[in-house]
């Protein structure tokens, strides 16, 4: 059913996967590039991603006169890792950012103009879009998609699941493939893989791991006291599945203890206890929204620090309440930096409620004097919000040429990890924007690394004979 030519396997559709083929169908016009994707569109969470995407020394930042630099950048990524960062695949994060953001700007003619200082940044630097019909991770997604639907050397393949890496002498031979149209092999010279997390399994993956992870045990104990699920802002199919494909060839998984949780997932008033929560951006709290605890009707953290310390400072607020939140309020200048237009679709799905000042003292259960000293004023928006597991960073381990690395210490020639997917970015916490960097620097890397290995027949690609076929 496929070519034996040259072709190249790309295995997940988020932004890693769309980068890395996009930038190889640039860079290897003739090279046959197919897409394996396990759900009937491409998008997966990268998609939802809303805050922005980082970078330093931008135009943008120039235009705002923003003083930032790589070092203060790559020392933000450090301290939020607490220690765990693999400090090159670091480096190579930031000193790639200014050409990557750059890229994605111009291949999805996106104005990401939009900047703000999120938790645990020292300067703004996460851009998002100005004037755009979605969300930063909608708006990537479908026009990168486009790009490659027109490209004849691409081909998806939708509602099709990998089943494992095939591999030879240490050297890729393609993967295996199930679908209702085939089950069976595609033969490549290189497999990039590009899945994402396991943030939707992750005590399937952890098991009774799950108490060391710094992050998860307090909420896991939270969630298991009421006798609920913990929620998490991840689809049902950040499964984790590349994992057992990479144990299966040796390939090297660190970290799977470090497990981020969102200190802000909106609570559906209609639909409490639901363990699938909508993410209520960082950027919120970066336009200036604040965390008021239910039970003092008073501010009790710094929002704007590191995601784990506000996890924690929520997690010992909360514990004695039947289901946990917190409330998130904003004013009407806080709501129109963030955009008027994202808080009325967050409004029309009855996550937020505009409420006139009288009846959000109320409801916040605090007093008028107190939230006029911080600033709080005329009609408030709220919204109810809990922690909820949002992004895995441990995964298969890579180089900063992106390649996947063995237990035996060297290389699986002709395999590549971007995304979620790869361990060692983000240490022990990830900062928000860099998930979205991390997809297009690793993403654009491995298709770097992949067109200048010589993996391929070189007079297959002059002849330009690599095209796709099925």
């Amino acid at each position: 059913m496929f070519s034996q030519l040259s072709q190249v396997v790309v295995v997940g559709g988020g932004l890693a996967g769309l980068s890395t083929a996009r930038y190889l169908s640039i860079l290897l016009p003739s090279l046959s590039i197919i897409i394996v994707e396990k759900q009937p569109k491409l998008g997966g969470n990268s998609q939802k991603a809303s805050s922005g995407i980082n970078s330093v020394n931008t135009v943008h930042q120039e235009t705002c006169s923003i003083f930032d630099s790589p070092s203060a950048f790559f020392n933000d990524t450090i301290l939020s890792g607490r220690g765990y960062c693999q400090q090159k695949l670091v480096e190579t994060l930031v000193e790639q950012s200014t050409d990557a953001f750059h890229w994605i700007e111009a291949e999805t003619q996106l104005d990401l103009s939009k900047i703000v200082q999120c938790g645990g940044h020292s300067q703004p630097r996460t851009h998002s879009p100005v004037n755009a019909k979605g969300n930063i991770g909608y708006e990537l997604i479908s026009r990168i998609s486009a790009k490659l639907n027109s490209a004849q050397n691409v081909k998806v393949l939708y509602n099709t699941r990998c089943t494992n890496i095939e591999i030879e002498n240490d050297k890729v031979k393609g993967i295996e493939i199930e679908s209702a149209d085939f089950n069976g092999s595609i033969p490549a010279q290189a497999v990039i893989l590009a899945t994402g997390g396991y943030a939707f399994n992750v005590k399937d993956i952890l098991g009774e791991r799950v108490q060391e992870s710094t992050q998860l045990s307090k909420v896991h104990k939270l969630y298991e006291r009421i006798g609920k699920q913990m929620p998490t802002t991840n689809g049902c199919t950040s499964t984790g599945d590349a994992l057992s494909w990479a144990s299966n060839i040796n390939a090297k998984i660190l970290d799977l203890e470090h497990v981020q949780v969102h200190p802000t997932g909106f609570v559906d008033p209609n639909d409490t206890t639901n363990p699938i929560k909508i993410l209520a951006p960082e950027a919120l709290r970066a336009a200036g929204g604040i965390l008021i605890s239910p039970l003092t009707g008073k501010r009790f953290v710094d929002e704007l620090t590191t995601r784990d310390k506000v996890t924690e400072a929520i997690v010992d607020q909360v514990e004695s309440l039947e289901y946990p939140y917190v409330y998130l309020v904003l004013t009407k200048d806080m709501v129109e930096k963030y955009g008027m237009k994202s808080i009325g679709f967050y409004e029309f799905k009855k996550l937020i409620q505009r409420l006139d000042f009288k009846t959000a003292v109320l409801a916040l259960h605090s007093e008028p004097g107190y939230l006029k000293d911080l600033g709080f004023d005329g009609d408030l928006w709220v919204a109810k919000v809990t922690p909820a597991i949002h992004y895995t960073m441990g995964g298969i381990a890579i180089n900063e040429k992106a390649q996947v690395l063995s237990n035996n210490g060297g290389v699986i020639t002709g395999l590549y990890a971007a995304g979620e997917v790869s361990a060692g970015v983000h240490g022990g916490n990830r900062l928000a924007g860099n998930s979205l960097l991390e997809c297009v620097v690793f993403g654009r890397l491995a298709a770097q690394n992949v067109a200048s290995e010589n993996l391929f027949d070189a007079s297959e690609l002059r002849q330009g004979n690599c095209r796709v076929s099925s």
